[in-house]
């Protein structure tokens, strides 16, 4: 079985971290502009299957409409990642959102859109709290990809969604 996901969201947030240290195991503090989309392949088991996971890492943009329409076509799930320290990267989420949703064709009821809290080692955790009592969706996850923390469990969760949906 073969699953196409997206990661999208602003640019320096940290998408195409998340996308190595989940594929290579690997992180690096040099800072790289993806330019377009950079497509890898990683295949996981979930529940008892094996599913080859399509990961998109779509070039940032602080217009999510600038994202071509066509990146979306077949995708079976998204995660939407922002910086924790960059309010800028989290300010106007809801209609982010729904404009990903509306190019994704998934209707407001999916859960196939997760919404990733990335670079938590740049805060500690009465910041993070705070940061999270601020953002105005419901965040699915906290990631670090430069501590590995629950990089795993965040295309995990988004592959288990993709396959009860």
């Amino acid at each position: 079985m073969q699953k196409k996901i997206l990661l999208v969201g602003d640019f320096g947030v940290g998408k195409s971290s998340l996308v190595e240290r989940y594929v290579n195991d690997r992180f690096s503090e040099e800072y790289k502009s993806t330019i377009g989309v950079v497509i890898q392949k990683k295949t996981v088991e979930v529940d008892g299957q094996s599913i080859n996971l399509l990961i998109w890492d779509v070039a940032g943009s602080r217009e999510i409409a600038e994202v071509p329409a066509s990146y979306y076509l077949g995708s079976s799930g998204i995660l939407y990642v922002f910086d924790i320290s960059r309010p800028e990267t989290w300010a106007g989420l809801p209609q982010r959102l729904a404009t990903v949703r509306e190019k994704a064709k998934y209707s407001s009821e999916s859960d196939r859109l997760m919404v990733i809290a990335n670079k938590s080692d740049l805060c500690n955790a009465e910041d993070l709290k705070e940061v999270l009592g601020q953002v105005s969706v419901k965040v699915d996850i906290v990631t670090s990809a430069k501590d590995s923390l629950n990089v795993d469990s965040a295309f995990t969760e988004l592959a288990r969604r993709i396959l009860t949906e």
